[in-house]
């Protein structure tokens, strides 16, 4: 995505795996339905599958990659060597991204990365995102992957907080609801955090649980726009 958001948390003790997603809802899903509903259209949205796998397994994952036709670019540097490709699906414009990450130190994992992204929202992405993750979850992971989830709405003059934080309640059971609020070279920003049921993926802070988050900012054009992401956000915003 554009927007960069800021890793506020390490990954320490995130559960998913596919046999528990498969029963629980899809954050992207929720969050995209719940934003057009309440906020504002969606602007665009990502998907971030990471999981350790054996060197061995990678490496015959990009192999495959290569049969199959596409490019894969190979970056080495003092830390890892990365092996990185993209599919777009034509119909939809949704892109997947996968990166193969290869430590130049034993000691640490290596990783695969799928970041599945596009921008806007109606029932055929939904239809073909929904398809495209499936695939990627069933041909590249196994069962001890983690999911990242992140979408920014389009701008709009103000966006109510209060009545969001109370659809938020009343549309996803949303609970352990805190915020805060930052003024940075006066700009205004509110971040809300929270816990739903409905995903399977979540994280114990201050001995609670969470996995929501939402950051109400400017826009480039002087609106507001939200960001939304589960379990956390995981990049700089």
């Amino acid at each position: 995505m554009k927007q960069k958001m800021v890793f506020i948390f390490m990954i320490l003790i995130l559960f998913a795996n596919s046999a528990a997603a498969s029963t629980k809802a899809d954050p992207l899903v929720d969050l995209a339905q719940f934003a057009q509903s309440y906020i504002a259209p969606v602007d665009t949205w990502e998907v971030t599958i990471k999981e350790h796998q054996s060197r061995s397994n990678l490496m015959t994952i990009v192999e495959n990659a290569r049969e199959n036709g596409h490019k894969v670019t190979v970056t080495p540097s003092k830390k890892a060597v990365y092996y990185s490709w993209t599919n777009t699906d034509q119909k939809s414009g949704i892109t997947t991204a996968f990166k193969v990450v290869e430590p130049t130190n034993d000691s640490f994992a290596s990783e695969l990365v799928a970041v599945i992204s596009g921008s806007s929202w109606n029932d055929n992405i939904r239809q073909s995102y929904n398809q495209i993750r499936q695939n990627a979850q069933e041909t590249y992971f196994m069962q001890d992957f983690v999911v990242f989830t992140c979408l920014t709405t389009q701008e709009r003059d103000i966006i109510n907080n209060v009545y969001v934080e109370r659809k938020l309640q009343d549309r996803l059971d949303l609970t352990y609801i805190s915020s805060q609020e930052d003024f940075i070279k006066d700009v205004h920003k509110k971040t809300t955090y929270g816990y739903t049921h409905l995903w399977a993926t979540k994280i114990d802070m201050m001995d609670k649980p969470l996995n929501f988050q939402m950051v109400v900012r400017q826009g480039p054009n002087d609106g507001e726009q939200a960001v939304l992401g589960t379990p956390i956000l995981i990049h700089e915003y």
